[in-house]
């Protein structure tokens, strides 16, 4: 991409939230969410990453209370 002739660079990739829910250890779907987490965040689908985060709570607020 360029803008008036000079090189864009693209942004580095943000810090991830320092608050991100942790899986429980031994459970699958916790570890399942935290890979699609993890899978989304690095592919930079910021959006998709928060999908899991939400869905990776939820679980924990049902299943692990």
């Amino acid at each position: 991409m360029t803008k008036k002739g000079r090189l864009m660079l693209l942004q580095p990739t943000p810090t991830p939230p320092p608050r991100w829910p942790e899986p429980v250890d031994g459970c699958s779907p916790c570890a399942a969410y935290a890979q699609e987490r993890r899978t989304a965040y690095e592919a930079r689908d910021y959006s998709a990453a928060t999908d899991a985060n939400v869905r990776l709570t939820r679980h924990k607020r049902e299943v692990h209370r």
